[in-house]
């Protein structure tokens, strides 16, 4: 049974995140205490050159992870090592790991940034890439055959991020909702809500997530409610509330914000860029191209003038991520990852 190395991300609760799907799939994880007693004992000077050579700047997290994993790959034969974050657990490990285990690692940034935060030489070590959008397939066919690269795609919680068993009494104005930060545009964000307001609609948009950069440049604007530091129930709250989840982005590989959205049933507008495709084809999503206001503010003003196009995409978004992002789904093409990689 393979094992996966784990790693904490502070901007994900208890049901978001890659890690989910391998506890989904009875997974233990490759941590053990010597190797974590290893990180402990480095001298402090050292440690810090071990940080300041890989290319992501994790620090102690990616270390910790990496020597605490040590022991699934130094020893025995024939075991499987998942590093379910490869930019930032999967370095050293080429110096110890024997010919008779296997490494397999996930990456999940776009190819502009796979560039600078990975070392090529510890890919071409592994046996096994997967990638979670085909954006990042060209990068990885430079260092590895074809045949070591396999798409899998990330998978969403729709037992927890679902519709509303019972909908709020309708009321008040409509509510938008953008979550999240890495590769978001709030300028194209503000603009629209600007454009919006300005046809008259009667909306407020929520946001979740933003860093202080991003909550500076529209918490002054009338109309945005700003949410911080929330649990999964009230992100979930804010899901369900929403007419419209609103995504300019401006790169992207998985988004969270964008399944949970489509799984909690409501209809989005997301800006059509990196592997946005692979995880909308099929739903009821709108694509609109990147940093394209206007588009956006098409999409989005005809959503809120008309409820029942909201109920028939959200309905459509919810049953796309039920059939083909739920754990189930996701984890039986990663069980044929490892079935691929063993032979």
């Amino acid at each position: 049974m393979p094992r996966f190395v784990p790693r904490s991300m502070n901007q994900h609760g208890a049901h978001s995140g890659y890690d989910q799907l391998f506890r989904h799939m009875g997974l233990a994880a490759a941590s053990s205490r010597w190797g974590h007693a290893v990180a402990k004992i480095i001298p402090g000077f050292l440690a810090w050159r071990l940080w300041s050579m890989r290319p992501q700047a994790t620090g102690a997290v990616g270390l910790r992870a990496e020597l605490g994993a040590m022991p699934w790959v130094a020893t025995g034969r024939g075991r499987i090592c998942h590093f379910i974050y490869g930019e930032d657990t999967y370095f050293l490990t080429p110096l110890w790991q024997t010919r008779a285990n296997r490494s397999i690692a996930t990456f999940h940034y776009p190819p502009d940034r796979l560039a600078m935060r990975v070392n090529p030489g510890s890919i071409k070590s592994l046996h096994t890439v997967v990638i979670v959008g085909e954006n990042q397939r060209a990068y990885f066919e430079q260092l590895l055959p074809p045949e070591r690269i396999h798409l899998c795609l990330h998978a969403v919680d729709t037992g927890f991020f679902c519709p509303d068993p019972a909908p709020p009494a309708s009321g008040g104005p409509l509510r938008l909702v953008c979550s999240g930060t890495i590769f978001r545009d709030f300028r194209v964000l503000l603009d629209v809500h600007r454009a919006l307001r300005a046809q008259g609609h009667d909306f407020v948009t929520d946001i979740v997530g933003a860093n202080e950069e991003q909550r500076a440049l529209v918490g002054p604007e009338p109309g945005f409610q700003i949410h911080r530091k929330i649990s999964d129930e009230e992100l979930r709250a804010l899901y369900r509330a929403a007419a419209v989840g609103v995504l300019p982005l401006t790169d992207a590989t998985a988004n969270n914000a964008l399944l949970e959205l489509m799984a909690c049933g409501r209809p989005v507008v997301v800006s059509d860029v990196g592997a946005v495709i692979d995880y909308t084809a099929g739903s009821a999503v709108h694509l609109v191209p990147e940093g394209d206001v206007q588009a956006m503010v098409m999409a989005v003003g005809a959503l809120l003038g008309d409820a029942s196009q909201r109920q028939r995409e959200g309905q459509a978004n919810r049953n796309h991520a039920v059939a083909t992002l739920a754990f189930e789904p996701i984890a039986a093409r990663m069980r044929a990852i490892y079935a691929t990689c063993a032979a």
